[in-house]
Parts: structure tokens; C-alpha cells; sequence
């Protein structure tokens, strides 16, 4: 009975997303590495075509406090002064 509903919700978030001014587009070479707040964001990948649709990626997690924490260390031994971007967590680091 509620499918219909589902539908109708998930085409127009469909929509949403895909006509969002904020979303971002980015071709891939070998050797680039992104880098995201992955509570923050919402991500996925398009359908591939190219290399018979073979793709590889790798995936790693960090806990943002620990990583903002040996980033401060680090720039504090190295004795320079890092650019970060705001973590989008609710703090700025360095």
C-alpha cells in the first residue's frame, strides 16, 4: 500500500541530488586520492564504462579526532604551519 508513496519520495530525491548546485563531478586518474567527512557527505560513484568496467578503489576510515590530532603534532614537530580545511565537524584545526 505504501510503495507507490516510496517511489514518488525516492524519484524526487533522485532529482534533488542530481539538479543540487552543490554537487561535484570529478574524473578520476590513476594515483588521485579523495578525501571526505563521510558522515557529512552523501557519495557514490556513476556507472563506468571505460576498461571493460573494471575499477579499483580503495577505501580507508579514520576517526576525525584522531586524525586532526596527529595533523597538529605533526605540524607542531615539523615546525610548519599546516592549511586544513575546516574538518566540518564543528572544529577548525591549526
Amino acid at each position: 500500500d505504501e510503495i507507490d508513496g516510496y517511489y514518488e519520495a525516492y524519484c524526487t530525491f533522485k532529482r534533488l541530488i542530481d539538479e543540487s548546485p552543490y554537487k561535484l563531478e570529478h574524473q578520476f586518474s590513476p594515483g588521485d586520492v579523495m578525501s571526505f567527512n563521510n558522515q557529512r557527505i552523501l557519495h557514490g560513484r556513476s556507472a563506468i564504462n571505460r576498461n571493460g568496467g573494471i575499477r579499483h578503489l580503495v577505501g580507508c576510515y579514520l576517526n576525525i579526532d584522531s586524525f586532526s590530532s596527529k595533523l597538529k603534532v605533526l605540524s607542531e614537530e615539523l615546525n610548519k604551519k599546516m592549511i586544513t580545511k575546516h574538518t566540518l565537524n564543528g572544529s577548525s584545526y591549526l
